[in-house]
């Protein structure tokens, strides 16, 4: 079972991967209905996706120093996975919203938000089987009080943290780090709309 889940989460980098890439080249030809109309609602739009990006990357990089490499060999309890069993995904969630919203778009953002979700939903299911096949009841237990990626209520539990991992830690920093591709690639694709370069083929509010 640790060998498929391995092998999941290895499809799960590539096809996030690719659809980073496909996503990238679409969006050059989306427009936002915001930016002539409501030039202030477009740039508080971008503000907040890049709000998201920062807090998608401090939360990984948070959640990295919770967990270390104890994902596969413990029930992490505390923490951020006091709140949501996959609180990594989560945030790779909030983060993918955040380079939507780089658009000046809320149904840009929405739908990124979306396809992250979907994406990450196989390789979900498949680290959930193996919890429940390693811990029992124990993780029966957790994944009766503890929503998937959204909290079911904000009880903080801070128990005794393991060692940091600063290696871990600073490769999910690093990793992370990537949602800001997402801003001069925006910019480039509003640039080029703007000055006439690439045809705006679909506009969104």
């Amino acid at each position: 079972m640790l060998e498929s889940l391995s092998r999941a989460q290895f499809h799960r980098r590539l096809l996030m991967g690719f659809a980073a890439v496909t996503a990238a080249l679409v969006l050059l030809f989306v427009g936002s209905t915001w930016r002539l109309q409501y030039p202030n609602v477009f740039r508080l739009i971008q503000l907040i996706g890049l709000a998201l990006i920062l807090v998608a990357i401090a939360g990984r990089t948070w959640c990295a120093a919770y967990i270390g490499g104890r994902k596969k060999v413990a029930l992490v309890q505390d923490g951020p996975y006091a709140m949501v069993r996959h609180p990594l995904y989560s945030f790779s969630i909030i983060g993918a919203a955040g380079i939507g919203a780089l658009w000046g778009s809320s149904v840009v953002s929405l739908t990124l938000a979306v396809a992250t979700a979907l994406i990450l939903r196989g390789v979900t299911r498949q680290e959930e089987q193996f919890l429940s096949a390693k811990f029992g009841s124990n993780y029966t237990t957790y994944a009766k009080h503890v929503g998937r990626h959204v909290p079911r209520s904000f009880c903080w539990r801070n128990e005794s943290i393991a060692p940091i991992n600063h290696a871990i830690a600073v490769r999910t920093l690093m990793q992370s780090s990537l949602f800001l591709l997402g801003v001069p690639i925006a910019a480039v694709a509003q640039w080029g709309q703007f000055a006439g370069l690439l045809p705006i083929l679909v506009m969104l509010p």
